[in-house]
């Protein structure tokens, strides 16, 4: 009995993804530029510690999860979060990244996968950088694409 519910739970699962898989989506290259603007201009608030500047570029009600691993809700908590954290703990941090794809899942939702890197840690130039991977779900809203939600995790 087992084996049949797993069995008939794949091929439903198959059934309804399959179709997901095979739909390419067709968007403006305006639309993937912005969404690399997006991701400089986070980096420019990252390096600036312009906590403000970097929860602005979220959708008031995205969320962020951190190498830390906390999940912070709302613009206000990713703010408070990024004051805290520039004040001290990421005081001397620079961060560069890469985006290693942009997926679009339909004209006005992308996500985008990258790899990141900071340097300057724990005010030692001569540390190694801390390198990881991060994902941001994006949202394009009365014309403007927006952070709706975030994760990083340390390689």
């Amino acid at each position: 009995m087992t084996q049949i519910m797993i069995l008939s739970a794949a091929i439903i699962s198959i059934v309804l993804v399959a179709p997901l898989c095979a739909v390419t989506i067709s968007v403006p290259t305006s639309d993937e530029d912005a969404i690399r603007k997006w991701i400089s201009d986070y980096t420019v608030a990252w390096n600036k510690h312009d906590a403000k500047s970097l929860a602005l570029l979220f959708r008031e009600d995205a969320d962020f999860v951190g190498g830390s691993g906390g999940v912070f809700r709302g613009r206000s908590q990713i703010e408070q979060l990024m004051a805290e954290e520039f004040s001290a703990p990421l005081k001397e941090w620079k961060l560069t990244n890469a985006i290693e794809d942009i997926r679009f899942l339909k004209p006005d939702i992308a996500i985008v996968n990258g790899t990141y890197e900071a340097t300057g840690i724990r005010s030692n130039a001569q540390s190694a950088p801390l390198k990881g991977l991060y994902t941001v779900i994006m949202g394009k809203e009365r014309g403007q694409w927006v952070g709706l939600g975030a994760r990083s995790i340390v390689r």
